[in-house]
């Protein structure tokens, strides 16, 4: 979502995120469709029949028609695990990338494409624990690979993340290396992706507040030399529900003047 593009930062820790609700038995089973934001269509989702996201559309957000600039297409195996995902960039299709999922050992996993390696690994409960991306860059020499590690910690209310930021330059003693902090606090209504089947870790990190429980408030520090202070903001959401109990709108208020607005959801009934 554009409001979460504060930076690069705020975008990795913010979602922080990949955790689907498991399903439950009930007669009236609701699917996300569509997320809109400040009125204007943003995702929209598809299933298979089992009710694992097979599509995600992304519709741009800089013109007023519903242009699609994105679409995310999973793949599964027979026994229901992902395995790659495709990125189509409907208007750069030469940056469109494939990534194969593997399981080399017990709760890892790893994601690759041809530039970069990201190693997730998962508790008892399917819920990343740690996250670790390897990128490479080029430095006018050659291709460099630099690690961004990112480490998660959990509570009964909240879920805390830390992650080392990426920084190109070499860091001289005694600058201390920089660091985002997010804490996550949720509350005990159903989250938009509820009834979505999909792994718990495979939409790692960009939409927890729609799959693990629903988000109330983020608190984040970033901190350490790639900053010239010590930045912390807060942002809270608040939510309308329909008779079942699923949000139908969240809106954004933050300190930090970027995230402020309206996002609504739209179901499909199974």
């Amino acid at each position: 979502m554009s409001r979460f593009y504060f930076s690069f930062i705020v975008l990795t820790v913010l979602f922080a995120t990949i955790f689907t609700s498991c399903g439950k038995d009930d007669t009236s089973i609701q699917l996300l469709e569509t997320i809109s934001y400040n009125g204007k269509l943003r995702q929209k989702f598809e299933y298979d029949k089992q009710h694992r996201i097979t599509k995600i559309i992304h519709y741009s957000y800089h013109t007023e028609d519903d242009k699609i600039v994105c679409t995310q297409i999973f793949d599964y195996d027979r026994d229901g695990d992902l395995i790659s995902l495709y990125f189509d960039l409907t208007e750069n299709p030469h940056r469109s990338q494939l990534i194969s999922i593997t399981k080399p050992v017990e709760n890892t996993i790893t994601l690759q494409n041809e530039m970069n390696i990201k190693i997730i690994e998962i508790n008892h409960q399917g819920l990343p624990d740690k996250y670790e991306g390897y990128y490479q860059y080029f430095d006018g020499n050659g291709y460099v690979m630099h690690s961004t590690p990112m480490t998660i910690e959990y509570s009964d209310e909240r879920f805390e993340i830390t992650m080392a930021i990426a920084t190109a330059g070499t860091i001289i003693p005694p600058c201390v290396p920089p660091v985002a902090i997010s804490t996550f606090a949720y509350g005990n209504k159903k989250p938009p992706l509820y009834y979505c089947k999909t792994q718990k870790w495979a939409l790692f990190p960009e939409y927890s507040h729609l799959q693990y429980n629903i988000l109330t408030s983020t608190n984040t520090r970033m901190e350490g030399c790639a900053f010239e202070e010590t930045t912390t903001y807060t942002s809270n959401y608040t939510y309308t529900y329909d008779n079942a109990g699923f949000p139908m709108t969240m809106t954004i208020a933050s300190d930090n003047g970027y995230e402020r607005g309206i996002e609504t959801y739209t179901y499909q009934k199974k």
